[in-house]
C-alpha cells in the first residue's frame, strides 16, 4: 500500500512539474498563441442545417468589406474558368462560361487568411488541408452546368466545399446554386456560405451534391463567389500564422444598445439585490 501511494505521489508531482513548465515557457513568450477564434468570426454569424439535405447555410460568414476586397483583388487577374478533364487537365469547356482568379494560401493577404482560418474552424481541419482560394464571376447568361466538386483523381479528391457569395441577387435575377437531386435552390446572398460534404473520411461519395450554378439575369447583373475546397490530408504548405488579436476592452452596456434575444441591460440590479428572489405581488 505504501509503495502504491508513493508511486501516485511521484506521478502527481511529475504532472504538476510538466504543467508548470508549460506555464513558465508561455510567460517567457515561448509559445505562439493562435488568433482568437471568437474575434475571427463576424458579428451575427449563424449556422442553419437545411432540413435533412446535408447542406449547411452560414449567414454573415463574410463581411461586406471582405467581399469588396476579394472582388477588387480578382478584378485584374480574372481569366476564363476551366474544368478538370482527362485525369487532371484544366481546359475551358462549354459547360462552364464564367471567369475565375486564384489566390494561393501562402499569400500574406490578411483578408484571405481570416476567411480561410474561419472556414477551417468550421470544418475542424487544419488550414493546410485547404486548396488555393478560387474567386469566380458570373455575368448575365453565364453558368456552370451540373457537376460534382470531386472525382477519382488527385486533382479533385475533395472532402468539403465552402461556397461563399460575395454579391446579392434577387429571385428575379437568378444566379442560384441548384442541387437538383435535393430539390434545393440557394439564392446568392452577400456574406452567406453554403457548405456540404463531398466525400466521407472512409471514402463514401455523396452523389446528392450534384449541383449547378445558374446564370444571372439582367443587364450589368453579376454574381461573385469564393470557393474553398478541403481535403482529408494536407494539400498546401499553409499560410503565415496570423498575429493574435487582443480582446476588446469591455465597456458598460448602454441602455439603447441593440441586443440579441434573451440579453438585456441589467437595469436596477446591484450586488445587494441580484440574488434576492422578489416577493410575489398580490393580484388586483
Amino acid at each position: 500500500m505504501r509503495v502504491k501511494k508513493t508511486c501516485e505521489l511521484i506521478w502527481r508531482k511529475l504532472r504538476q512539474w510538466v504543467q508548470q513548465r508549460h506555464y513558465r515557457l508561455f510567460k517567457l513568450g515561448w509559445y505562439k498563441v493562435p488568433r482568437q477564434p471568437l474575434a475571427n468570426f463576424p458579428n451575427g454569424m449563424s449556422i442553419t442545417h437545411i432540413a435533412n439535405t446535408g447542406v449547411t447555410a452560414i449567414d454573415n460568414f463574410c463581411t461586406l468589406e471582405e467581399a469588396e476586397h476579394f472582388i477588387a483583388t480578382a478584378g485584374s487577374n480574372i481569366k476564363p474558368s476551366a474544368v478538370l478533364v482527362d485525369g487532371g487537365k484544366l481546359l475551358q469547356s462549354e459547360g462552364r462560361t464564367s471567369q475565375s482568379s486564384f489566390m494561393p494560401l501562402g499569400s500574406s493577404d490578411a483578408t484571405l487568411q481570416n476567411l480561410v482560418f474561419r472556414a477551417a474552424s468550421v470544418f475542424g481541419l487544419p488550414v493546410s488541408y485547404c486548396e488555393r482560394m478560387s474567386i469566380t464571376r458570373y455575368r448575365e447568361g453565364e453558368y456552370y452546368k451540373a457537376h460534382f466538386d470531386y472525382d477519382e483523381t488527385f486533382e479533385a479528391d475533395r472532402m468539403y466545399t465552402c461556397l461563399i457569395y460575395l454579391s446579392e441577387l434577387t429571385d428575379a435575377q437568378g444566379g442560384g446554386t441548384w442541387f437538383a437531386r435535393l430539390n434545393l435552390l440557394a439564392r446568392p446572398k452577400l456574406g452567406r456560405a453554403i457548405c456540404w460534404v463531398n466525400t466521407d473520411p472512409d471514402g463514401r461519395r455523396h452523389p446528392e451534391t450534384h449541383h449547378a450554378a445558374l446564370p444571372p439575369v439582367g443587364e450589368d447583373v453579376e454574381k461573385w463567389v469564393v470557393q474553398l475546397w478541403f481535403r482529408g490530408y494536407p494539400k498546401t504548405r499553409g499560410m503565415p500564422r496570423p498575429v493574435p488579436r487582443p480582446g476588446i476592452q469591455g465597456e458598460a452596456l448602454a441602455t439603447n444598445a441593440v441586443l440579441p434575444d434573451g440579453v438585456k441591460h441589467s437595469g436596477e440590479l446591484s450586488y445587494d439585490n441580484a440574488y434576492t428572489i422578489p416577493e410575489p405581488t398580490e393580484e388586483a
